[in-house]
């Protein structure tokens, strides 16, 4: 043998050569190595015996939701801006009654701006009997109701859609600000938690139990979804006066709700 490595009971690496010598083996210092230290830092370690803190480049943007629920976008010099929403506006006119309803398009979908006001045969309700509550609020519908009550060429939204408007407004903490309109909705502590920067105009149309007791006009909004839970739920969307999230969960079928007809 020219010779060869071995490892000793020290855990050093030896060199064993032909000629009866043995030496530790060593081994050529990087150019820089990266260490991280007890501080939680990254350090780069360099081969002269010099070291300096890594640094990571800012990215170009970034975007941040601000505690107002307000979307900025900060940039690498040091800048940042007020993220703008841009949404298209709209019309359409049931044919069935000929009422003609605002709409919206937020990110790729088209939403009816307003809440459906058409009056069905059955499982349809004004809020507390008033025809004023249509007028501003649309009706409330059951569930069974609530998934064939859109006009043709629109459809009552899926759980998955009314998610994929949540995301595009920056996620369920903060989009529910987005989504209200800027009047019409009970201050909580002297403050509004509503802006409408999303065009969507929510309004809290309250809801109707089983049974027929009606509450929370004026606070709360929820809307149904397409999206069945089991046999006798389903799932829906929600807000209220007292923050600026989204939630969506489930309720019994046979509760009233609010709908948003979503453009097919």
């Amino acid at each position: 043998m020219a010779q060869e490595e071995h490892t000793v009971s020290t855990g050093k690496r030896i060199v064993v050569n032909k000629n009866g010598t043995w030496k530790t083996k060593k081994y050529a210092a990087p150019n820089e190595e990266e260490v991280k230290i007890s501080t939680g830092k990254t350090i780069i370690l360099h081969k002269n015996g010099t070291w300096n803190t890594k640094r990571y480049p800012a990215p170009n943007k970034e975007e941040l939701e601000l505690n107002n629920g307000t979307t900025v976008i900060l940039y690498s010099n040091g800048r940042w801006k007020k993220k703008v929403f841009n949404y298209a506006t709209g019309s359409f006119t049931d044919s069935r009654d000929g009422k003609v309803y605002k709409t919206v398009k937020i990110g790729t979908q088209w939403w009816m701006a307003e809440n459906l006001a058409y009056k069905a045969s059955s499982g349809c309700w004004a809020y507390d009997n008033n025809s004023n509550n249509v007028n501003k609020y649309g009706y409330l519908y059951n569930w069974e109701t609530a998934k064939n009550v859109c006009p043709a060429g629109w459809h009552l939204p899926s759980d998955t859609e009314w998610a994929k408007l949540t995301d595009y407004l920056g996620g369920e903490e903060v989009a529910g600000k987005k989504l209200k309109s800027a009047n019409g909705w009970q201050l909580y502590e002297g403050v509004n938690y509503g802006n409408n920067e999303s065009g969507f105009s929510a309004l809290p149309g309250g809801h109707r139990y089983y049974g027929g007791s009606v509450d929370d006009v004026g606070k709360y909004g929820d809307w149904w979804s397409s999206t069945p839970n089991g046999s006798e739920c389903a799932w829906k969307c929600g807000l209220n006066y007292y923050h600026g999230k989204v939630y969506r969960d489930i309720n019994n079928r046979n509760y009233d709700y609010s709908v948003r007809c979503l453009k097919d």
